[in-house]
């Protein structure tokens, strides 16, 4: 009997949190039947253009099918990093190497906020998503949340209805095959 190899997909991350998400991903494609290896690699943070950077190193040595960079939307020109850049400006890098970016808004705690169902249209401040999301819906948070205890606060229905208002989030589902 000839075992099928999985498709891989490179993930770079922008913390642990989000590295946890693609492991919740990774559990959802399991649970759909797909065929799937979902690598995630934790940049530790720093500004895009230093993400990229490292993103794109890892990437070469991965042989994915895609990559993805997955960051808050609220890390910009803003918070005055030598190598800050707009999301814009790190997209547009972003594909030139053939990676998608998939941005958080505002951050990751938005994020979580917005899967809760009837929030997927909210625009938290980033200084006031996770003061938010325990208030509203999530009064455990931890801060690294584990895939853990995502997936038991969240299902596929969820990442679909908020992939409805969120582009990045649509494309990368539709990527991956999760978009049923």
């Amino acid at each position: 009997m000839k075992i099928q190899q999985r498709t891989p997909f490179f993930f770079a991350v922008e913390g642990e949190s989000e590295q946890s998400l693609v492991k919740w991903y990774q559990s959802l494609c399991d649970q759909q039947g797909l065929h799937l290896h979902l690598d995630p690699q934790n940049l530790s943070g720093g500004g895009y253009k230093s993400m990229l950077e490292k993103a794109v190193l890892l990437q070469e040595r991965k042989g994915a099918k895609q990559s993805f960079l997955l960051v808050d939307s609220d890390r910009s020109l803003s918070q005055g990093r030598d190598d800050s850049w707009s999301i814009d400006d790190l997209k547009r890098k972003a594909h030139k190497e053939d990676i998608l970016v998939c941005a958080h808004h505002p951050n990751i705690e938005g994020f979580f906020l917005r899967l809760f169902s009837g929030n997927e249209h909210l625009e938290p401040l980033p200084k006031e998503a996770e003061k938010l999301l325990r208030k509203k819906e999530w009064p455990d948070y931890e801060k690294p949340e584990n895939a853990k205890r995502i997936g038991e606060k969240f299902t596929l229905k969820d990442l679909l209805r908020l992939a409805k208002v969120e582009p990045d989030l649509k494309a990368l589902l539709s990527i991956l095959g999760l978009n049923k």
